[in-house]
């Protein structure tokens, strides 16, 4: 098990953890996935455009120590599933269908 980070046209969006390498591609793969990263916005603009290649590394040691803190965060809300992946972003995140007019 590890933790993966997403890289995005050079910049970390993701971090993904407590799966195999093969694991975390397969959530970056997902449709699902995919259509939440050109949903979601930071900055004004959709995280992803759909094109660009969607990159999964080891996450380097800052980024685990983001991903560390959001899971310790999450356990002591109990508000995460133990069999499942942690998903935390690393960038800031709005989802326009959220937002009111």
């Amino acid at each position: 098990m590890g933790i993966w980070t997403l890289d995005i046209s050079g910049t970390a969006v993701v971090v993904i953890g407590d799966v195999e390498r093969d694991e975390a591609q397969d959530i970056v793969s997902d449709d699902a996935f995919q259509d939440d990263l050109m949903a979601f916005e930071s900055d004004g603009a959709p995280l992803w455009d759909g094109t660009a290649e969607l990159v999964v590394r080891e996450a380097m040691p800052d980024e685990h120590e983001i991903w560390k803190e959001a899971r310790a965060e999450a356990e002591a809300e109990e508000d995460f599933e133990e069999d499942e992946a942690s998903v935390v972003f690393l960038v800031p995140v709005s989802d326009p269908d959220d937002e009111e007019d």
